[in-house]
Parts: structure tokens; sequence; C-alpha cells
């Protein structure tokens, strides 16, 4: 799934609405989750940015410890994440 096309930054917009209404914590795998499905996405796309903030919110008020798992689905996510250099 790419950013490029319009209809994934408003399937991004609406989950950022959600993500915002949640009450509570995410556990470690939502977390990772989340981040494993930003590949091929590129910051140059404000929603983009809106979701990785709000995920790195949900990962500071995390009360899990991340495991060996965990972090690697996350670390492979951002692996092939395009960030502009005006992000």
């Amino acid at each position: 799934m790419s950013s490029d096309y319009y209809q994934v930054r408003g399937m991004l917009d609406a989950l950022h609405d959600w993500i915002i209404k949640f009450k509570g914590p995410f556990d470690t795998q939502t977390i990772s989750n989340g981040l494993y499905g930003m590949q091929a996405m590129t910051t140059d796309s404000t929603e983009v940015q809106s979701i990785l903030r709000i995920l790195n919110k949900k990962i500071q008020e995390c009360e899990e410890s991340f495991g060996p798992e965990s972090i690697a689905q996350m670390v492979y996510g951002l692996l092939n994440l395009r960030v502009s250099k005006s992000w």
C-alpha cells in the first residue's frame, strides 16, 4: 500500500480520528502492527505524519515491555518508510 494514493490517505485520516477517540493505551502488538503497516508510505503526506505522531504518543503511553518480535516488526515497517527532507 502506498500513500501516493488519495484513497490510502483518506483511510489514514479516518484511522487517525479513530485512534484519537480510543481511550487508554495500546498494547505492544497493536503498536507494532501499526508501524509495520507504514511500509511504502512517505512522510510527504500530512496523513502519514499524523499517524506517526499518534503512534509515537501511544508508544510512550504503553505500559508493556516491547519484546523482540514487536521491535523487529516495528523496525521492519519503518525500514521502507520514505522520509522527506522537509519532515
